[in-house]
């Protein structure tokens, strides 16, 4: 049964991940101009980087609870901070963008997308550590 959570929670994450990633934001950007598809990313960013927080603090508890496996727990672990700094990053990113700062925008955006995809390898492998 802890098992088969963590597996769900972790697919869902790695769902949620790709979703965003490969068909709706592309999608936004080819569909609307930029100055209509941006408010809309400001919102759903934020949502995808609370969740994926908030399930991945539910995968290590998951771990504590029965997985006894160290690299479920680390892998948890590893999500839940990764996520987070991605939902604090948020902030600083919309602040480089709204200033015209291209280059610190280039930087935090380009640190919660490499993170971001970390976070999806991570919930691959907590998928296949079981």
């Amino acid at each position: 049964m802890i098992e088969s959570s963590i597996n769900l929670l972790s697919g869902v994450i790695v769902g949620f991940i790709l979703f965003q990633s490969v068909i709706n934001a592309p999608l936004l950007f080819k569909t609307l101009e930029i100055s209509m598809a941006r408010p809309l990313l400001r919102a759903i960013f934020p949502i995808l980087f609370k969740i994926n927080t908030l399930l991945s603090a539910g995968l290590i508890a998951l771990a504590f609870a029965g997985a006894h496996n160290l690299k479920i727990l680390i892998g948890a672990a590893a999500s839940f901070i990764l996520s987070l700094l991605c939902a604090l990053a948020v902030p600083y990113t919309n602040r480089a963008a709204d200033a015209g700062n291209q280059r610190a925008f280039k930087v935090w955006h380009t640190f919660s997308v490499v993170v971001t995809m970390i976070v999806l390898v991570v919930n691959i492998a907590i998928i296949y550590w079981l």
